[in-house]
């Protein structure tokens, strides 16, 4: 649960080096409502679980001898970012799930924390130290765990933490005290410069949230009735809501896809269980989801790619527009060519070959054997079952499941 109490963060550690990088510009998938992942403590140690957003269908999603914690879905809602840490150590480093198991992203002897997505799926931001025994600050690393960029730095020391990218991609909402030692809520552009503050006053603000259309931010303030509750302000941090106001803890809010209601963890002052629970978007409804009596932390709501394209069950030849599209391939083999835009390609079971086009493209392959085409812009390629061959997008771009590269050669270490 990333949660502040008497101004103490809950971030852990990494030395990384500093490579400059271009921020690049992105905007949310277009999406429903789908399960809720969350961490539990239930079987011994941490992993993670799902749920339906009615409090149905319970699953568990990892059963490993490790613990997994600050789960965070993806914005195409197929890959599941988080810290995995010995049971018998401290230390930590980030994975991401899914698309063929789980992929290490960072390995290092220090530990990483509080992964959070760009909206384009390519970059996570997280906590880290700047040195081993240097201050916390924000890092961005790509998804193949190359171009490690360090965001923030303040002589004063302190920490900067608990990072949350803007839907729009430009600016990442973060916990800091800088200034004064009270834990406010900041954002900073997304390639590191332009620091401003949102939240002055003598409380605690964190778990900053953004709501899926980027006008405003959910997060979790302490302690002005003496416990934690949730509340809303625009982007800018004006118009301060008060969402929850109840003698219960409540911390750590996520949005659905649709902007109508939160997710959070809930538990009585003073101890008792900790669950998740949802609440609408204006106060009203709030929902118990889990009841186990071990602890239930760190909400992450997934979001159910809305196709724009989408195929037949037979071979198809679909054609993205000039704009934005989530293309969705259907069973066959199809012959898939993005378009001009910021496009989501998820294609179906099949021989499948897709073609970016123009702009920075995710390009989701399925089972059969696939061809995956970058072109002009910066492609994120995924393979899955079969044999996949992947030709890097003129800018570059990031390759994982492919069995092979354009020159016909395996990639090293099965990238």
């Amino acid at each position: 649960m990333r949660r502040i109490i008497a101004s103490v963060v809950s971030v852990l550690a990494i030395a990384v080096a500093l490579v400059p990088m271009e921020p690049r510009a992105a905007r949310a998938f277009p999406a429903t409502n789908g399960r809720i992942v969350f961490r539990s403590d239930r079987g011994g140690g941490a992993d993670l679980f799902s749920i339906s957003a009615d409090g149905t269908g319970e699953a568990r999603v990892t059963r490993t001898a490790t613990d997994e914690l600050d789960p965070a879905v993806s914005p195409e809602g197929s890959r599941i970012a988080f810290a995995r840490r010995p049971r018998s150590g401290s230390g930590s480093d980030l994975f991401v799930r899914g698309l063929g198991g789980p992929v290490r992203v960072t390995a290092t002897p220090v530990p990483e924390r509080h992964p959070a997505w760009s909206p384009d799926g390519t970059r996570i931001v997280y906590t880290a130290r700047a040195s081993r025994a240097g201050p916390f600050r924000l890092f961005a690393v790509n998804m193949d765990g190359r171009d490690r960029t360090q965001l923030t730095s303040h002589p004063m020391g302190g920490y900067d933490a608990d990072p949350a990218w803007s839907p729009d991609g430009s600016t990442i909402a973060f916990v800091s005290d800088r200034v004064g030692g009270f834990p406010e809520i900041y954002v900073v552009d997304a390639d590191g410069s332009g620091h401003r503050r949102l939240t002055e006053n003598t409380l605690i603000d964190a778990n900053p949230a953004w709501s899926p259309d980027g006008s405003r931010i959910a997060f979790t303030r302490c302690c002005p009735g003496g416990d934690h509750d949730l509340y809303l302000m625009d982007a800018d941090g004006s118009n301060v809501v008060r969402l929850t106001d109840s003698p219960a803890e409540e911390t750590d809010p996520t949005w659905s896809p649709d902007g109508t209601r939160l997710a959070y963890v809930a538990f009585p002052a003073g101890g008792g269980n900790v669950d998740v629970w949802t609440i609408d978007a204006d106060g009203g409804n709030a929902t118990r989801l889990t009841t186990h009596p071990a602890p239930d932390l760190a909400p992450s709501w997934e979001a159910v790619p809305t196709c724009t394209v989408s195929g037949t069950p037979g071979d198809d030849t679909l054609e993205g527009t000039t704009t934005s599209d989530v293309i969705c391939g259907g069973d066959g083999s199809d012959e898939i060519r993005a378009g001009d835009g910021w496009d989501l390609v998820l294609a179906g079971p099949g021989d499948d070959t897709v073609d970016g086009q123009l702009g920075d493209d995710l390009i989701v392959g399925a089972e059969g054997d696939d061809t995956l085409r970058g072109r002009a812009g910066y492609d994120g390629l995924f393979g899955s079952q079969g044999t996949d061959a992947c030709f890097r997008g003129a800018e570059g771009g990031f390759l994982r499941g492919c069995e092979t590269l354009a020159a016909g050669r395996r990639p090293p270490g099965g990238r």
